[in-house]
């Protein structure tokens, strides 16, 4: 196939996708799922049985499982009473059809309220249900709630008014709460009939798969919604319960290479610590053999980035609804003591009623004493952590009003380098510029957490979903060749093996197996013992990532190589593992490269011999060189033993070796001198190089200043941002004593848009956007992809520390059961064909 149709074909691909995780969204995971195995009541249950007699009715009621039992019981016991509740909580719990659950409900209101409260007291119902007959009116006599019948009705009306008309707008979560509180009078009254039901018991069981753990194959994976530092985020189901779910994957490997075991258990700990809605919920934890992995929300509406992107320019409304949001999320981090300290778009994202949340949280840090050191990702960094200050909660402030002037602008306001804005008379400045030299660390920080424990994170290479645009550029200015292979001097590559030894086994092994002529150096063949470790002494292994290019037409040819794993592309024809291709400058005198070859679209791993290795070999192992020798001439064609003779006179005058020196011939020379001053010279400029970033960070985050159009904001937003981006943190807004009451009051949230903090929390407060019904992130075949293989093996020593990883939420596993029993109950009911009847069941 030809470019163009492999594009067409990913493309199609990548549509189809999106429409199976789109399908699965927004109108049900019915063909994904299996049946939910209930286990068998156990000691366990057993317990739960003996808390659950201790407990008071109103705490049971609070249990999302508990509520459903005891509402199932009460349908049995008052069928009307009890199925309208069913139907209530069926509407708060479901994921789809909630309009129609919800007008089901408005319709039979009244209804349900003139049976229950114009019958018998519950005394009477249960004294009826007990003896298995139907509950008789006492002649002339009206029980007690007959006689509060007609206010209940009054009341009933005006709640069916106010559903009515909040339904026009919104299936808020509150919807029906004033129903439900009409009907939840005297319900303790059955609390003791309950637990001798078996109702009990069935609630019971269901509880004790809260200390079931997951893994993979109890989920049906979608496509890839994002990729992070450590490994891809991709939609799912849990096939038992139907729960749509984000699993993020963190390869072990990579966590071991860059050393983050501590990041990945603070996410987990602080995710485990919160519960809000305008934080990312934990699921589940749970690894395979290599990776770990939260099971979270899925939010399809995208990150705050991907709505840039697609947008250019966010509206202020829409802005000052989103920044409510993180406020909240703030309260809840930092009210638990943890600074989240990577606050910016990409990890920002909306719930589908437009509420956003807050995501990653693998720089996020429990403040045991203060801060200090860079963290976070570039350009949102706060000036104290530049400069070298303690820090607590300040940096969550700074980054905040960054990311809102990024929004606003379309426009990142602190770049990689320093920027001088033009004053004109139609812009505002929404940053003060500063000097070297201010005072701007908070007063008394140690008094209040001790001394700071320091910290280097700048998280440029972590969790930013989003390509940097001022990386892009400087590549594109630079033109650099980015490979594994390092290139020295203008006329030879030295390379240095990136593989650990075991895992360059494992590859080779494999490609010899691709290769019938390698057979010599398997480790299976005798003739040749342990030619596959022998072959490695001479081969440098190291990776390389896709589309690098390796050799290029006009370079003097000084090595060649064999595919270890992936592809390399020579003119168009691919060469899989076991390939060998380079060795063509053994043949002919100041041979000068004629063909291109680059990495495949995957990346990979390969081996690479330079020809004076191959005159090292006839020094050290003869046998192994005749070896080779004979491969490479069957590739080279041309009679054997002519190819050969070639071969060797080529070999003896790279490889005129002398006994006492360890490189005599010109090329080995420079290269074991290279070799000798490599580690001082990359020392010494790592050294300078950071001198210099230091000295330019502290310029552009010390004393820049930032200025917008003035069309783009209005007054109070540009107030509101001058508070968050005061350098004194003293001075900054969110900071100091009563800090969320403060920045709650502020003028932005009365003149942009009026919001109602007790309603926001609740969730009953109107989003000003809704994103759309579909897959809200980038195309999956755009993601970047990770190459492990040249990274050290797992040890059973790293495995043992994620001994305390798998962890499964009680509240979200409560809410996850509760949504399944109810959804469950809601189809039964539909087949026996009482929707809709006497405040009934079905709706859906």
């Amino acid at each position: 196939m030809d470019l163009l149709g492999q594009l067409d074909g990913a493309q199609s691909k990548g549509k189809s996708k999106d429409a199976e995780l789109a399908k699965a969204m927004f109108e049900g995971t019915k063909e994904y799922r299996k049946k939910l195995k209930m286990p068998d009541l156990n000691e366990y249950s057993e317990k739960i049985k003996e808390e659950v007699d201790d407990e008071s009715f109103f705490t049971f009621f609070d249990d999302e499982i508990g509520r459903f039992y005891f509402l199932r019981f009460l349908q049995d016991v008052h069928p009307v009473h009890g199925n309208f509740m069913l139907q209530v909580g069926r509407y708060v719990n479901s994921v789809h059809e909630k309009r129609v659950i919800a007008q089901d409900c408005i319709d039979t209101f009244v209804l349900a309220v003139t049976e229950i409260w114009g019958g018998e007291d519950p005394e009477s119902i249960l004294e009826a249900y007990d003896a298995g007959t139907k509950v008789v009116p006492k002649p002339g006599k009206k029980s007690a709630r007959q006689n509060a019948k007609n206010n209940k009705l009054t009341e009933a009306k005006r709640i069916v008014d106010e559903a009515v008309a909040k339904l026009a707008k919104s299936t808020a979560p509150d919807l029906l709460e004033d129903m439900f509180i009409a009907l939840r009078d005297d319900l303790d009254t059955y609390w003791s009939a309950f637990k001798k039901s078996k109702y009990l018991d069935l609630y019971a069981r269901a509880r004790t798969m809260e200390s079931i753990s997951v893994s993979d194959d109890d989920f049906h994976q979608f496509r890839v919604l994002g990729v992070g530092g450590f490994g891809a985020v991709n939609a799912a189901v849990k096939k038992d319960t139907g729960l749509m779910i984000a699993i993020k994957r963190m390869d072990k490997k990579l966590i071991k290479h860059k050393n983050r075991y501590k990041s990945c258990y603070t996410e987990a700990n602080a995710l485990q610590a919160l519960s809000s809605r305008f934080v990312c919920g934990l699921h589940y934890c749970f690894q395979s053999k290599d990776e770990v992995c939260l099971v979270l929300d899925l939010l399809h509406g995208g990150t705050l980035s991907y709505l840039l992107h697609q947008k250019k320019k966010v509206s202020e409304r829409y802005t000052c609804f989103f920044t409510a949001c993180i406020i909240m999320a703030y309260e809840a981090l930092h009210s638990k003591g943890f600074v989240y300290r990577d606050m910016k778009p990409a990890n920002v994202l909306i719930k589908d009623n437009g509420y956003c949340v807050l995501i990653d949280f693998g720089l996020a840090a429990k403040m045991d004493t203060a801060l200090k050191g860079k963290c976070g990702t570039r350009g949102y960094w706060a000036p104290e952590m530049v400069k070298g200050d303690q820090y607590l909660f300040s940096g969550d402030w700074w980054s905040l009003g960054v990311t809102l002037v990024e929004l606003m602008t379309g426009k990142k306001p602190f770049k990689k380098k320093f920027q001088k804005y033009k004053h004109t008379d139609d812009k505002v400045k929404l940053c003060k510029g500063g000097a070297l030299e201010d005072v701007i660390e908070e007063r008394n920080i140690e008094a209040k957490l001790g001394k700071a424990q320091e910290e280097e994170n700048d998280g440029r290479d972590s969790n930013d979903e989003e390509t940097d645009e001022e990386d892009e550029e400087e590549e594109a200015k630079k033109n650099k060749r980015r490979s594994s292979v390092r290139v020295i001097g203008g006329f030879d590559k030295v390379v240095e093996s990136t593989v650990e030894t075991e895992a360059a086994l494992e590859l080779m092994e494999k490609a010899i197996a691709e290769n019938a002529m390698l057979s010599p150096f398997a480790a299976s063949n005798t003739a040749l013992e342990g030619g596959m470790s022998r072959l490695l002494k001479l081969f440098s292994v190291v990776s390389f990532e896709p589309e690098v290019e390796m050799i290029m037409p006009g370079e003097f040819a000084t090595f060649f190589m064999i595919v270890l794993e992936g592809t390399l592309i020579e003119d168009d024809v691919k060469h899989g593992p076991g390939s060998l291709l380079g060795f063509e400058g053994l043949f002919k005198d100041n041979y000068h490269r004629e063909k291109k070859v680059v990495g495949g679209l995957m990346g990979g791993t390969i081996g690479i011999m330079l020809y004076t290795d191959m005159g090292r070999a006839t020094a050290f192992d003869f046998e192994l060189f005749g070896e080779m020798s004979k491969v490479i001439a069957k590739l080279h064609g041309g009679e054997e033993e002519a190819t050969l003779g070639q071969l060797k006179a080529s070999v003896d005058e790279f490889g005129d070796l002398d006994e006492h020196k360890e490189a005599s011939h010109p090329e080995e020379r420079f290269i074991a001198a290279q070799k000798h001053t490599q580690k001082a010279i990359v020392n010494e400029e790592k050294a300078k190089a950071l001198s210099n970033s230091k000295q330019r960070d502290q310029k552009i985050y010390l004393t820049q200043e930032v200025w917008a159009k003035k069309e783009l904001l209005s007054r109070e937003c540009v107030k509101f941002i001058n508070g968050l981006l005061t350098r004194n943190v003293n001075d900054r807004l969110g900071c100091g004593p009563n800090n969320f009451s403060k920045i709650k009051e502020h003028d932005f949230f009365e003149s942009t848009m009026t919001i109602d903090w007790d309603k926001l929390e609740e969730g009953n407060m109107s989003a000003p956007y809704i994103p759309k019904k579909e897959v809200n992130a980038k195309e999956e075949a755009k993601m970047k992809t990770f190459n492990t293989a040249g990274m050290k093996k797992l040890t059973k020593e790293d495995q043992e520390k994620w001994n305390t990883w798998d962890w499964a939420s009680k509240e979200y596993f409560q809410n996850e059961m509760a949504s399944y029993l109810y959804e469950q109950w809601g189809q039964n009911e539909s087949k026996k064909g009482k929707a809709g009847g006497g405040g009934g069941g079905g709706g859906g």
